[in-house]
């Protein structure tokens, strides 16, 4: 039996104090009983705590033979095992196949949940739940015989691929595809330093109120940021700059052309439906909350950062000539806020918020992406590429949608 080794003495007061015999040591660090997390039955020691206490057993000299050690324990070992256990239980190679480019490279943060794709119906799908230990949640109608699976004993969220899990559902010969959820790294898109914007625009209105005087439509609402509002009026310093407004006015004046009659979601953090500029417009039937399965869409206010859909909804169905704000490009739509961003956004909750509304809708609002930096390529996964596609084959005259990228430029240039 291998000798216990005390790792008291390189804990923190606060941790947990875990006597290990050297291969299990060997096995942490590697990673291979996959899942650790905090708050499981055994203590998580990350990586570099784990070198760490090795490099000091053995002491700085032997450190070459530690690394030389490891990789050679890996190439022998663990890396070969690995693929055995791929090709001798019975894992066809479509099942195993990752879909790329959805995130979960660089993914941090993995979920108690699996797609999964089971041919037969519900019944089945819950059958086969029951026999391998998951909890079955449910259809995901995005795709045809595609159902929810979660994991009652697993962390809600874990920095590690459960890869064990996965396996287990793969090798039944009833399923025919799953992946395990995880965070997407989503960022909201926000207009970069709003301050100096805010300036500028301020001493170029100032510039053409001198050169050519109050802009045509300077008056039309009587809204305290109207006039800040270059989108929708002309509000060029010169005559001579190109012209990069929408030219909505004479739509609303001219045509008697608003809002009225369309239906929009914004896909984001929540609304606050209650605040005066968006109370008259507010639909509930176009809102749910898919961070935690309520019909309640507001942002919570604990964290700041929820704002971010509110503005958006602001900035579509803005209450006119209310002496407060601004006005909403589409002023007189109704307007619901679809809560997503408020909490891990997974391929699951995309293509749940995507398809939320299908036979109301006429717009999707979405300013949300990848990070905007130009180092990783990250797309739709493969749920929320099919609710995509349900969208446009399966709704006549299918919802217009609109996702936001860019304003980056300043940042990463």
């Amino acid at each position: 039996m291998d000798e216990l080794i005390d790792l008291s003495w390189q804990t923190q007061p606060s941790d947990k104090i875990v006597l290990l015999p050297p291969t299990q040591l060997w096995k942490r660090s590697l990673n291979l009983e996959g899942g650790l997390s905090t708050g499981s039955d055994d203590i998580c020691y990350q990586t570099s705590s784990l070198r760490q206490s090795l490099y000091n057993l053995m002491g700085l000299k032997g450190l070459q033979t530690t690394l030389f050690s490891l990789v050679a324990f890996c190439a022998l070992y663990v890396i070969p095992s690995y693929f055995r256990l791929l090709q001798n239980e019975g894992l066809p190679h479509e099942k195993y196949s990752p879909y790329i480019h959805v995130g979960v490279e660089r993914a941090e943060h993995f979920l108690n949940q699996w797609a999964v794709h089971i041919s037969g119906g519900p019944d089945i799908a819950e059958q086969v739940a029951e026999d391998l230990g998951f909890h079955y949640k449910g259809i995901l109608y995005a795709l045809p015989n595609h159902y929810l699976f979660s994991k009652k004993d697993h962390e809600p969220i874990s920095p590690a691929e459960s890869i064990s899990h996965t396996v287990r559902l793969l090798n039944d010969p009833r399923v025919m595809w799953t992946q395990q959820q995880f965070a997407k790294h989503l960022e909201k898109r926000n207009s970069e330093n709003r301050e100096i914007w805010r300036l500028s625009r301020m001493m170029e209105q100032k510039s053409y109120r001198k050169e050519t005087g109050i802009s045509k439509y300077a008056k039309a609402f009587t809204d305290e940021l109207w006039p800040m509002q270059w989108y929708m009026q002309d509000c060029r310093s010169s005559n001579t700059s190109t012209r990069i407004d929408f030219n909505v006015v004479p739509v609303y004046q001219e045509l008697n052309i608003t809002g009225r009659g369309v239906n929009i979601i914004v896909l984001d953090d929540g609304i606050d439906y209650g605040h005066e500029d968006l109370a008259a417009s507010f639909s509930p039937d176009l809102s749910y909350n898919f961070n935690n399965d309520t019909n309640d869409c507001r942002p919570r206010s604990s964290d700041s950062r929820n704002k971010h859909g509110t503005r958006c909804a602001g900035q579509l169905v803005m209450k006119p000539n209310n002496s407060k704000c601004g006005v909403g490009i589409c002023y007189g739509a109704k307007v619901g806020g679809v809560k997503m961003l408020d909490g891990p956004s997974s391929d699951v909750i995309e293509s749940k918020a995507l398809q939320f509304g299908l036979d109301k809708a006429d717009i999707y609002s979405g300013s949300w992406g990848p990070p905007d930096d130009g180092k990783y390529m990250d797309g739709p996964g493969k749920l929320c590429a099919a609710a995509f596609d349900r969208g446009i084959k399966e709704v006549s005259f299918g919802p217009v949608v609109g996702m936001m990228f860019g304003n980056k430029y300043h940042r990463y240039q």
